[in-house]
């Protein structure tokens, strides 16, 4: 990292409307992803769900499904496969990216994703 960083700019840049925005395209990925690598049928496939109003998108399935809500200050993720919640505020690591933050925990966007999403994407099906 440079001596002159422009921190205030860093921080500036880390909004959760594009956090959100890139969460939603994360989790449609891992949607889909999920969806060729367990080789589901039509039937018993993941969904993703956007809203149109854009704050709000969902990973879904028969047994249930994990919504994402963007709110002015956090994310809050509302999990009903395993019956928890999670807050997600945003803050600028020490090393100057912007990271996701749960409770007192620093994390990249990829692991809140897998909080999140692996009792749904790895649940009650089997693979084939």
């Amino acid at each position: 990292m440079p001596i002159k960083f422009d921190w205030v700019g860093a921080r500036a840049a880390c909004t959760v409307v594009e956090v959100f925005e890139q969460l939603r395209l994360g989790v449609e990925s891992d949607v889909d992803a999920a969806n060729i690598a367990r080789k589901l049928e039509a039937s018993s496939r993941f969904l993703f769900k956007p809203n149109e109003s854009g704050n709000v998108f969902a990973a879904a399935a028969y047994w249930g499904r994990v919504q994402f809500i963007r709110h002015t200050d956090h994310i809050e993720i509302q999990d009903e496969v395993g019956a928890q919640n999670l807050v997600v505020t945003l803050t600028l690591s020490n090393t100057g990216r912007c990271k996701l933050k749960i409770g007192q925990e620093e994390l990249e966007q990829w692991q809140v994703r897998r909080m999140a999403l692996e009792g749904l994407l790895f649940g009650p099906i089997t693979i084939r």
